[in-house]
C-alpha cells in the first residue's frame, strides 16, 4: 500500500508546482508552498532551498506567523539533513517561539518532537528527554494520532539509548502499528518517522543479538527510503545493514551493504559512515584474500575519518585501522610492517585511553611475538594483556552499574515493574563473564601446557575436556537472567574439579542438596555462588593440608534458597593479614562485591531481603575452624523450552 501512498504523494506535488505560478489567492498560495516546501524538504533538498525563501516571503508579506514558524521548522530540518546540529536548533528555538506566541499547540509538539532529535544527534540525552515529556504534557489534552506515534518514536529511541531495550522495542513498535494504521491521515513526515522507526528497531535488535530481525527492519526502513526518496541518513542504514549482515557471516551481501554505504547516497553527506562502512569493507576483502583492496579502503577509511573531524586526530579510530593494516601484513608476511602497524596502532589506542583497544593488540602482539620465536616478548605482551583486561572489565563494571541506575529510573517513571531492572542485572553479569579471572583462565592453560610437555596426555584431556565446558558454559549463561539450579551446581561442580586438579588434590569439595529441592526445575540467577567458591580457594584452604570445602542447598521459603560455601581454612582474619603482606592494602575481591551488588538489585526487584552473612567457625579456645557463607538467592521463574 505505500507504493500506492508514494506515488500520489508524487502525483499530489507534480501537479502543486504546475499550478503555483498562476496561484493569486494569497492563502491559498501559502497552503501550496507549505505542502511543496515540506515534501522536497524531505526529498529533494534542491528544490526545498528554492521553496522555502519563497514560503518565508509570502509569510512574511502577509504576516502570518504559523507560516514563519514553519519555514523555520523545515529549515531546521535541511540543516539537520546536512549534520548542522546547531544550526537546526537555532530554527526550532525560532519556530518554537512563533508557536508558542500564537498557542498553536499541535505545531509547538510537533517542533519539540524534532527538538529531542537535534538534542539526540548533540548527544544531550536529559535534554531530549525533557522535551518529550513537555510534548507528551501538550499532548494529553489533544487528539492527534500522528505526533503521539512520533513522541513514542523519540521515546523509543531515548530508552534505546539508554540501555533500556524491552522498553524501547515496546515503544517503536508502538508507534510503528499507529503509523501502519490506515485511518490515520498522515503526511510525508509520518513516512519519514516510519523508516526512523524501523532503522532504530534494526539498531536495538542488533544491540540485542536479534541478527535476523535487524535485517529486516534495516531492509524495511531502506524501502521506505527509496520509496518516498528520503536520502538522509541512508548511507548509516546501509551500514548497520552491513554490520547486521556480517554479525550472520553472510559477508558477500555485507559487502554489499558497505559499498552502498560508501557510493550509493548522495543525499546522506556523512563521512563518518562512509568511514566505518570502508573499514568494514576493508576487513571483508582482507579475509577474501583481496589485500589490495583491503588496503584501498583502509586508506579512503582513513581519509574520511580525517575529513569529518576537520583535520582533527580520531586515535581510536585510527588506532582500529592500523591495527587492521598490521594484520593484513601479518598475512602477507612482512612481519617488520606488521610490526609498525601494530606499534602505531597501541600508541594511538594508549593516547585514546581505549582500554579495551589497548588489550586487544596487547594480545595480538603477544600472539606475534610468539610466532617469531621471540617468547619473551610474548611473555611481556600477555602480562600487560591481563593487566590492561583487569582494568576494562572495572570499566565495564562501572558503565553496567550507570547503566542499572538508569534501567532503575526508567522503571520508576514508568512504573514497569521489577522485571525490566532483572534485564538489567544481566549487563552486571556480563562486566563479571568478561573478567572471568584472566588469571585462573592463564593459570589453566599453562597447566595444559605443562602435562603436554610432561607427555601426561590423559591428565592434559581431562584437564582441557572440563576446562572448555567451563568456558563453554560461562558464555552461554551470560545469555539468560535465570538458569536451572542444576546448569549452576554443574558449573561449580566443573570450576571446583579444575582448581582441584591444578592445586594437586591438595582440598577436597562436597555438595549437598536438600531432598525438598527440584534443582532441574528450580530457576536462579547465573554465577551468583562462584565469586564465594573461589575467595574459600584462595583465601581459605590454598596451602592447608586435608582443605575442605563443602557446599549445600535448602530452601529458606518457598522463593528463597539458602547456599552454603563452607571451608576448613585459615580463617577470615589470618586470610585479611596473608592478602595484606602479599598484596595492597586496598585489595578488594571484584567478584564478590560485584555479586552483592547484584544481590542489592535483585533485593529491590523481588521485594525481599537478599542478603549473605558470614560466619567465623572457631573451637572452643577461640581458634579459626574455617568461614563459612550463607547466601540467600531468589529462587526465580524460568521458561525452561526457551532455555533449552
Amino acid at each position: 500500500y505505500m507504493h500506492k501512498i508514494a506515488e500520489q504523494f508524487e502525483t499530489t506535488a507534480s501537479k502543486l508546482e504546475e499550478r503555483l505560478p498562476g496561484v493569486r489567492n494569497k492563502a491559498q498560495r501559502l497552503k501550496v508552498l507549505e505542502f511543496l516546501s515540506e515534501y522536497y524538504t524531505f526529498r529533494n533538498t534542491d528544490k526545498a532551498e528554492e521553496l522555502l525563501p519563497m514560503l518565508l516571503d509570502e509569510a512574511e508579506t502577509k504576516e502570518t506567523s504559523e507560516y514563519v514558524a514553519q519555514y523555520h521548522l523545515l529549515h531546521s530540518f535541511l540543516e539537520n539533513k546536512i549534520y548542522d546540529y546547531p544550526a537546526a536548533e537555532s530554527h526550532l528555538r525560532r519556530a518554537l517561539d512563533i508557536q508558542r506566541e500564537i498557542g498553536y499547540v499541535s505545531k509547538q509538539i510537533d517542533a519539540l518532537i524534532d527538538m529531542s532529535g537535534i538534542s539526540f544527534g548533540l548527544d544531550r540525552l536529559e535534554e531530549a528527554e525533557s522535551h518529550i515529556e513537555e510534548a507528551e504534557k501538550l499532548l494529553r489534552n489533544s487528539k492527534y494520532p500522528h505526533l503521539r506515534a512520533r513522541i513514542l518514536c523519540r521515546k523509543g529511541i531515548f530508552y534505546s539509548r539508554r540501555f533500556a531495550y524491552k522498553q524501547g522495542i515496546n515503544l517503536l513498535l508502538e508507534a510503528r502499528g499507529i503509523i501502519e494504521d490506515g485511518k490515520v491521515k498522515k503526511t510525508i513526515k509520518d513516512y519519514y518517522y516510519l523508516s526512523l522507526i524501523y532503522s532504530s528497531l534494526g539498531w536495538v535488535y542488533l544491540e540485542t543479538d536479534r541478527k535476523r530481525d535487524s535485517i529486516g527492519a534495516y531492509l524495511k526502513a531502506i524501502d521506505i527510503c527509496d520509496l518516498f526518496g528520503f536520502g538522509m541518513r541512508k548511507s548509516w542504514y546501509y551500514l548497520h545493514l552491513g554490520n547486521a549482515y556480517s554479525s550472520c557471516e553472510d559477508f558477500n551481501r555485507a559487502a554489499t551493504c558497505f559499498k552502498q554505504a560508501i557510493s550509493s547516497c548522495p543525499q546522506d553527506i556523512s563521512t563518518y559512515s562512509r568511514a566505518g562502512a570502508s573499514g568494514n569493507l576493508g576487513r571483508i576483502y582482507h579475509q577474501q584474500g583481496r589485500f589490495d583492496n583491503a588496503q584501498e579502503m583502509y586508506d579512503y577509511a582513513e581519509q574520511m575519518y580525517r575529513r569529518h573531524n576537520e583535520g582533527l586526530d580520531d586515535e581510536f579510530n585510527f588506532s582500529v585501522l592500523e591495527r587492521y593494516r598490521a594484520l593484513l601484513y601479518h598475512d602477507i608476511d612482512k612481519p617488520q610492517k606488521a610490526l609498525d602497524h601494530f606499534t602505531k596502532a597501541l600508541d594511538l589506542a594508549e593516547t585514546s585511553g581505549h582500554n579495551k583497544q589497548i588489550s586487544t593488540i596487547y594480545q595480538d602482539l603477544a600472539t606475534f611475538f610468539e610466532e617469531q620465536g621471540d617468547y619473551k616478548k610474548a611473555y611481556e605482551f600477555q602480562v600487560k594483556y591481563s593487566d590492561v583486561r583487569e582494568e576494562f572489565i572495572d570499566e565495564e563494571k562501572d558503565r553496567a552499574i550507570a547503566e542499572l541506575q538508569v534501567k532503575y529510573q526508567a522503571e520508576k517513571k514508568n512504573r514497569e515493574a521489577e522485571f525490566f531492572r532483572l534485564q538489567a542485572v544481566e549487563l552486571q553479569l556480563k562486566a563479571l563473564k568478561a573478567q572471568m579471572n584472566p588469571h585462573f583462565i592463564f593459570n589453566s592453560l599453562n597447566s595444559i601446557q605443562k602435562y603436554i610437555s610432561d607427555n601426561d596426555i590423559e591428565k592434559a584431556t581431562k584437564f582441557f575436556v572440563r576446562f572448555s565446558r567451563l568456558i563453554r558454559r560461562s558464555l552461554e549463561f551470560s545469555e539468560f537472567d535465570v538458569i536451572p539450579l542444576e546448569d549452576e551446581i554443574k558449573f561449580l561442580i566443573d570450576y571446583l574439579s579444575i582448581e582441584k586438579i591444578r592445586f594437586k588434590d591438595d582440598f577436597s569439595y562436597s555438595v549437598d542438596i536438600g531432598d525438598e529441592i527440584e534443582e532441574d526445575i528450580m530457576g536462579v540467577p547465573p554465577m551468583i555462588i562462584q565469586p564465594y567458591v573461589e575467595n574459600a580457594l584462595k583465601h581459605g584452604v590454598r596451602g592447608q593440608e586435608a582443605g575442605r570445602i563443602k557446599l549445600s542447598f535448602r530452601l529458606e521459603d518457598d522463593d528463597t534458597l539458602m547456599c552454603v560455601v563452607e571451608d576448613n581454612g585459615i580463617g577470615r582474619e589470618a586470610a585479611l593479614a596473608r592478602q595484606k603482606e602479599y598484596q595492597n592494602a586496598d585489595h578488594r575481591s571484584l567478584g564478590t562485591n560485584i555479586t552483592a551488588q547484584r544481590l542489592d538489585l535483585l533485593t529491590d526487584a523481588v521485594q525481599k531481603k537478599l542478603k549473605t552473612t558470614y560466619v567465623d567457625l572457631k573451637d572452643d579456645t577461640g581458634a579459626p575452624l574455617g568461614t563459612r557463607v550463607e547466601i540467600l538467592i531468589p529462587i526465580m521463574d524460568i521458561d525452561l523450552k526457551f532455555y533449552g
